[in-house]
């Protein structure tokens, strides 16, 4: 596999029009006085996000299947992909088997695949009333964002927001989400403007493509498969977040699974494969690295 060097962003000069900005703060506004204001509870563990690099793993999960197939990947190639990733996550601390998770990962994407990759068509999201107005928010935001400087400034204000008014669970999936954006967009934007430029890469092979949306349409995807994993796993209701090696498990697949929504996205999927029945997959110490080992996909905003 081609690697990746060490790349570092420094998005500090990076500057998005005000008006943009003050437009994005202005739906929050509304969106918060249509918020139920959670206080945070005494029983919720908070996600440790310090343990695993969700987005440094998402982009590795990506390059690695991009950079080792001629030309686009099939569904079945982004599948297999994802199941040698899984096969890296000991789900053994919450009470998971690696099948189970990954067949929850597959019937999410299904899911978004009938709706284009787009949380809003969703018709029933299964999020809090408030994650969907923030995750509503930040997809209208990235939809009118035109550069990788204008989708950073987008995140962080969603972000920043998120921080001051919510709560628990429905803070980690924006949090998690946040971080996962952040690198969706430098991974699909352009070289010229700071990004890896993947993007361009594929589009080599499908030019075709080149009028459905840019890159933001592939950190759409991400941001919806994200939104939907967290709870889709009915993590959010448990308290097995303060158990050793929980939240590894699930920064690990949460960040595999939204892998999952850009590359599918990409190819263009209305339907991914979802098996009935969890498939028989161990958890195999010796692929641990394709998890933990991200230092060289790490970036620095």
């Amino acid at each position: 596999m081609k690697k990746l060097l060490f790349f570092v962003l420094i998005t500090t000069s990076f500057t998005i029009g005000c008006t943009k900005q003050d437009a994005i703060k202005d739906k929050l506004t509304d969106a918060s006085k249509q918020m139920n204001v959670a206080k945070p509870t005494t029983s919720y563990v908070p996600v440790d996000f310090t343990l695993l690099d969700i987005g440094a793993l998402h982009n590795k999960h990506v390059i690695t299947l991009l950079d080792n197939t001629q030309g686009l990947p099939q569904v079945d190639d982004i599948i297999a992909n994802g199941r040698i990733f899984f096969t890296g996550i000991d789900f053994m601390p919450i009470e998971s088997t690696n099948g189970g998770i990954f067949q929850r990962a597959l019937i999410t994407s299904n899911e978004l695949a009938h709706v284009g990759y787009d949380f809003r068509n969703l018709p029933h999201p299964n999020v809090s009333a408030n994650v969907k107005l923030y995750i509503n928010n930040l997809l209208t935001a990235l939809d009118n964002s035109n550069t990788f400087s204008e989708m950073l400034a987008a995140i962080d204000v969603i972000d920043n927001d998120a921080q001051t008014n919510l709560t628990d669970a429905d803070l980690d999936i924006i949090k998690g989400t946040c971080i996962i954006a952040r690198y969706s967009a430098a991974l699909w934007s352009p070289v010229s403007e700071g990004g890896l430029g993947y993007y361009d890469k594929a589009m080599q092979f499908s030019p075709v493509m080149r009028g459905g949306g840019g890159p933001g349409r592939f950190v759409i995807g991400d941001v919806s498969a994200s939104a939907q994993y967290f709870t889709g796993l009915g993590i959010a209701a448990s308290l097995g977040l303060g158990v050793p090696g929980a939240n590894a498990a699930i920064l690990g697949g949460w960040a595999i699974s939204a892998g999952l929504g850009s590359l599918c996205t990409l190819v263009g999927a209305d339907t991914v494969p979802a098996p009935d029945q969890p498939e028989d997959i161990k958890y195999d110490p010796v692929k641990k690295t394709l998890v933990f080992e991200v230092t060289p996909y790490k970036l620095v905003f």
